[in-house]
């Protein structure tokens, strides 16, 4: 009895010393209560005044548009649109079923963001965008956009994307070897990240295929190992009629079209046709800074033909080239391209390609190529890969640099031409095989016009009269031979230019006469 009433007595001390800590707790909780209920009026009160702006700033209200996305594709044609329809492929919409396959097309140019760079391509600062989120998340079946996306004709401009640790970046994320994205446009928007391997302004990776989109933004990698393209990142499908306006920065494997090219995943895969680059191709750093190309970086077993670049690529490292850095791997084929921008670098510059170990075929360069070692006119560094039938202009590579790294070897050949000869036809009917006929084993791919408009330089586009024949031609007095090549296969002769000629003979009535600027009757 004792015992149990020490028990009774302990237990009741520790039930008054937890009632005393309790009521203790009580009272202090009462006084923080009311101080925690003024700081959550205050902060409800401040949130209530910005919380406006800031929805306004970064976010968007989503609309579902007209469609089923299936038989009938989502007419997209507002802002608020194209997010739900990023929302619906990337599996983000609350309480709808995620669809990789939808269908959709443009009815109208869609603005997201405005004044978002600046006259130089810069991002301009100060401003509060919404963010984009690229469509398809990743290459994974459950992430890829296998749909078919048709731009008709329109433009998406004001997309903004400025993170870090994003794999996929760019309008679309990942396109899968179903997708199939046509006729649209990217323009005056931002694409940086760092740690990103795989970014572009349509697209930072393709399998499927890519047919008449542009971008003329701005697409930066910052770090190592990325795949940067102006147009898309990485492709293992096809480009095709595609062209880059924006600028491409970074510091590895970069090219106004595509950054790496690759045919991967299927034997028709890793073709880029019929596409150019007149977008400023730059990167930073030093030797780490590689595979820069105008067109393409790097091709990995992959074809890139009937493609051209006009604008600077300059970097301060090696592996550089007009339309290709590296052409690696012995399947890379590069044919029918040329290239007009200047080109610099440090080492392996070339006018066409600047390291080669596949086939370059049918190709020239026009433009001045500089660096320190390893310079071409057409190639830098050639490594038992076949270079024929390729071209460049004289005095557009340093005294004894050469066509192919300074030399020719056993394995291919670069042929320097004059201005005057370019401009005659020779070389585009040099280019051609020396044909004017297109055949089953190879179809023409050079044109260029010979008359008083002349063209100075083979170009890939077939026009009315453009075809090169090796035939006479003529001055305009019908007699003089001028070329040996024509735009008729029985020869042809330049058209009269009249001009106001200078003061008539004294003694005549008319003060001034016409005359043929180049014949002078």
């Amino acid at each position: 009895m004792p015992l149990h009433s020490g028990k009774i007595w302990l237990n009741a001390q520790k039930y008054f010393f937890l009632q005393e800590n309790i009521n203790l707790i009580t009272n202090n909780m009462k006084t923080n209560f009311v101080k925690l209920r003024w700081l959550f009026t205050m902060l409800l009160f401040v949130t209530t005044m910005i919380m406006p702006t800031m929805m306004l700033a970064k976010s968007i209200d989503l609309k579902i548009p007209e469609g089923d996305g299936a038989g009938t594709p989502y007419k997209i044609g507002t802002a608020e649109e194209l997010y739900w329809f990023a929302g619906l492929v990337n599996g983000t919409l609350p309480g709808v079923k995620k669809d990789l396959s939808a269908n959709a097309i443009l009815t109208d140019d869609i603005i997201v963001n405005t004044g978002v760079l600046d006259p130089n391509k810069d991002l301009v600062s100060g401003n509060d965008f919404i963010e984009w989120i690229p469509i398809g998340k990743s290459s994974s079946d459950d992430d890829a956009y296998t749909g078919t996306f048709d731009g008709n004709g329109h433009t998406i401009s004001g997309l903004y994307f400025n993170k870090s640790n994003s794999w996929y970046v760019g309008l679309f994320g990942c396109i899968g070897a179903e997708g199939k994205i046509s006729n649209v446009g990217v323009s005056d928007s931002y694409f940086q990240s760092s740690n990103c391997p795989y970014i572009g302004g349509v697209c930072g990776s393709n399998s499927g295929e890519l047919q008449n989109c542009s971008n003329s933004s701005t697409v930066i990698g910052k770090e190592n190992e990325y795949r940067i393209g102006g147009v898309c990142g990485y492709n293992s499908g096809t480009v095709k009629d595609c062209k880059n306006t924006g600028s491409v920065r970074g510091k590895e494997t970069i090219g106004g079209v595509c950054g790496y090219n690759e045919r991967r995943y299927n034997e028709k895969g890793g073709i880029i046709e019929n596409s150019f680059n007149e977008g400023t191709v730059s990167g930073t750093g030093d030797y780490d800074v590689l595979n820069i190309g105008g067109v393409c970086g790097y091709n990995y077993g992959g074809t890139i033909k009937s493609c051209y670049n006009t604008a600077s690529v300059s970097v301060t490292g090696k592996k550089v080239g007009g339309v290709c850095g590296d052409n690696s791997d012995g399947t890379s084929t590069i044919t029918n391209c040329f290239n007009e921008g200047t080109v610099r670098g440090k080492e392996t510059i070339g006018g066409v390609c600047g390291n080669n170990s596949g086939t370059i075929k049918n190709c020239y360069n026009t433009a001045s190529v500089s660096g320190q070692y390893s310079v071409g006119g057409v190639c830098g560094d050639n490594y038992e890969g076949p270079i024929t039938n390729c071209y460049y202009l004289s005095g557009t590579v340093a005294d004894g640099k050469g066509g192919i790294g300074g030399k020719d070897d056993e394995n291919g050949k670069a042929v320097e031409m004059s201005k005057d000869r370019f401009k005659s036809g020779e070389v585009a009917w040099l280019l051609n095989g020396s044909k004017s006929v297109s055949t089953e084993e190879s179809t023409l791919a050079w044109y260029q016009k010979l008359d008083e408009n002349a063209d100075a330089y083979p170009v890939l586009k077939s026009t009315d009269h453009n075809t090169v024949y090796k035939a006479p031609l003529f001055s305009c007095d019908g007699t003089t031979r001028i070329g040996e090549y024509a735009n008729k296969p029985e020869g042809d002769k330049l058209s009269h230019n009249y001009q106001m000629a200078e003061k008539a003979d004294e003694g005549t009535s008319n003060l001034y006469s016409e005359e043929c600027a180049i014949c002078h009757n």
